[in-house]
Order: C-alpha cells, then structure tokens, then sequence
C-alpha cells in the first residue's frame, strides 16, 4: 500500500506503516502446499493422499520427503501430491496473550486423545511459557498425532500460518 501511495504522490513523510501483519511475508500467498511446509518447519510426516504416511524407498523409513515407489525419483517433491495434516496453531508472545498455558494444555490433550489435529504453540519469546510447556507430561498417543510441537520465537510467522 505504501507503494501505491508513493505512485499517487502522497508526501513520503505523511506514509505510516501499521498494523498486523506487515511484513513482506504476508504480502503474497506462498508457492509451497500446505503438507510440504508441515514437513519442513514442523517435521510432520508427508502422507500419501489416502491420508497414510509415505515411506522413503531410501531409507525404508518414515520419511518427511518421500517418492513414489518408481526407479526414478520426481526432481522434487513438488511435483508429488501429498495430503495436508490437520495442524490448530496456538499463538501467544508479544501482545500479552494471557492464560496460553492452561488452553495450550487443554487442547494439546483433547486434541492428542482424540486425533482430531497436531497441536503448534508458538510462545514468542516468552521462555517461562515455554519451559512450562515443553515440559509438561503430555499423555502419551500412539496415533498421527501426538504431543504438541512447542516453538519459541520463530521469524517466518507468515509460513507457520500456512501451515494450518
């Protein structure tokens, strides 16, 4: 918008940026899929389009980037279509959120117990946060999804967002 305004010779002074979000990251949607940035920042695992995780034909284990079962693998995953996870990110940081602990605690273990999605918690910079969380006792789940993935302060917002 600032460019705009400097192309209709609005006075450069008189422009002030605010607002959330800012940053050039939010200007335009990324080129990646949804499923390749969970495999990326949050180390989920690609699923197949069935919804079942894909085997790597390398290393004969779980995989975050996995090839269809062919002599040759595609240049890159890309080119693959993968299903995305069902990811509910948790936000909390500079704004003061409030009680982040409590709801983080609550929804990481419905969320787990009934593998309905795979809980992110963004804490900011806020260390005391994130100790309490890294370091809770989550209930343990045997299915896709499972202890919440706790983050501290992470640059690229723009595509954690884009992950869920």
């Amino acid at each position: 918008i600032r460019l705009l305004a400097l192309e209709h010779e609005f006075q450069k002074e008189k422009i002030y940026q605010c607002g959330l979000p800012v940053r050039e990251g939010f200007w335009h949607p990324t080129t990646r899929s949804r499923a390749e940035l969970q495999a990326e920042l949050l180390g989920l695992p690609l699923l197949g389009s069935n919804g079942k995780k894909r085997r790597s034909m390398f290393s004969g284990g779980w995989s975050p980037v996995a090839y269809p079962a062919s002599p040759k693998p595609p240049s890159s995953p890309s080119s693959l279509k993968f299903q995305a996870h069902r990811v509910v990110l948790l936000m909390g940081g500079g704004e003061g959120f409030g009680s982040l602990v409590p709801l983080a605690k609550s929804l990481g273990e419905h969320l787990g117990k009934k593998q309905l999605a795979q809980l992110v918690v963004v804490c900011g910079r806020n260390e005391d946060v994130y100790k309490c969380l890294e370091n809770h006792e989550w209930p343990d789940s045997r299915g896709l999804y499972g202890k919440p993935i706790i983050l501290s302060f992470v640059s690229e917002m723009d595509l954690y967002m884009a992950t869920a």
